[in-house]
């Protein structure tokens, strides 16, 4: 009797998680305050108020050796963020999660280094500068709205993509990616990209794709403004 005892609180452990564990639910929630939240608060109503005061309110001749004191100031606390979220172990369900939680973080602080980077702008290649902004500043917005996607479907069961028809009647042309990208609360995926220095400056030419199930969208944008535009299966 003691043995079948044993074997059947063995048998309840293993169909528990982790032995009477946080739910996936219940991590993905945690994770979400003590990383994702915390890091907002730090990112979102402290460091990018201040840079836009910067932008808003200061000289020319002073905006980049601010703004570079300002993310020397921030990247320690983004470097502890990135370290705490990297020492987590975590359920296989919420893996994907607490990856895109760091690759948040590595955004946050590739953009600090990128300010930090303007204390030196003798040796900066200007042209090589923006469009590793630019890179880094898409990627801060694709990952936000790929964990506000992940986080939903594990605590509430259903992703937060809109890729439907009426969203798609609302894109026009001329709307920017990001603006596109909002609409459908979904990031797209890069399918080709080139660009040339003409004489007015740089000239982009990007195609987009949004896919979800059997329905698709495909974008090509002409520096970021969109200018083709198709969907496919969209309901």
């Amino acid at each position: 009797m003691k043995k079948f005892t044993v074997f059947m609180l063995l048998a309840l452990c293993l169909l528990t998680v982790a032995c009477g564990g946080p739910s996936a639910k219940e991590e993905a929630e945690r994770l979400h305050k003590d990383h994702t939240l915390a890091t907002r608060v730090i990112w979102n109503d402290n460091f990018v108020p201040k840079l836009k005061k910067i932008h808003n309110e200061l000289p020319e001749d002073k905006k980049d050796a601010e703004a570079a004191k300002l993310a020397e100031e921030y990247k320690p606390k983004l470097e502890d963020a990135y370290k705490k979220i990297q020492a987590e172990k975590v359920q296989d369900k919420n893996k994907h999660l607490a990856e895109l939680i760091q690759q948040q973080d590595k955004n946050s602080l590739e953009f600090l280094n990128l300010l930090i980077m303007l204390n030196d702008k003798q040796n900066l290649k200007e042209q090589n500068w923006q469009q590793d902004f630019a890179n880094v500043t898409m990627s801060l917005f694709n990952t936000k709205l790929e964990y506000d996607n992940e986080y939903s479907k594990i605590t509430t069961g259903k992703g937060t993509y809109e890729l439907t028809l009426a969203n798609f009647q609302k894109i026009h042309k001329g709307d920017t990616y990001q603006k596109v990208a909002e609409t459908f609360k979904m990031p797209g995926v890069l399918k080709s990209s080139s660009s040339s220095q003409l004489s007015y400056g740089l000239h982009t030419l990007n195609t987009w794709e949004w896919e979800l199930n059997d329905s698709r969208v495909s974008i090509i944008f002409e520096n970021n403004k969109a200018e083709l535009i198709h969907q496919f299966n969209l309901k």
